[in-house]
């Protein structure tokens, strides 16, 4: 008898169901506050509702207006239908980012900077590697000097 693995209830959404921040523009058309973040499947679901209010679906196929021609820049010769629907929302959708997004700039002076550190530290390694052959030099004279003594 196979026991099923519990599925942990608490965890957090991913993929599909994890709130994602969306375009200024499907926020307009959601009527969101810019910077809103929405699962795909609301996005979805919104859409679809939007779809039927409308009367935009014939069967399988969706024959959208101006404006969710507008929304999701669907090629001329391509036909709109539920299969291909996740394809033209998806520029909708930004990668998640971190918490503090930082500016190019800021971000190439970050580079800069540990550019200019890591010269520094090949710099003090010849400097060491130098130190170090002087002192395996010194070294040997010293195993020459006490061989050259033992000899006498």
């Amino acid at each position: 008898m196979e026991f099923r693995k519990k599925r942990n209830v608490n965890r957090q959404p991913s993929g599909f169901v994890k709130p994602t921040r969306i375009s200024e523009e499907l926020a307009d058309f959601l009527e969101k506050p810019h910077g809103s973040e929405m699962a795909r499947t609301q996005v979805t679901r919104e859409i679809n509702t939007y779809i039927r209010a409308h009367s935009l679906a014939t069967g399988r196929n969706i024959n959208p207006d101006a404006k969710l021609l507008a929304l999701l820049k669907i090629p001329s010769n391509v036909e709109l239908t539920y299969f291909n629907l996740q394809r033209y929302m998806s520029p909708h959708f930004y990668k998640n980012v971190k918490e503090n997004p930082q500016s190019n700039e800021e971000t190439k002076d970050e580079m800069a900077q540990l550019k200019e550190e890591m010269l520094q530290m090949k710099e003090e390694m010849k400097q060491l590697n130098a130190s170090i052959g002087e002192l395996l030099k010194r070294k040997a004279s010293v195993v020459e000097y006490f061989e050259n003594r033992k000899k006498i």
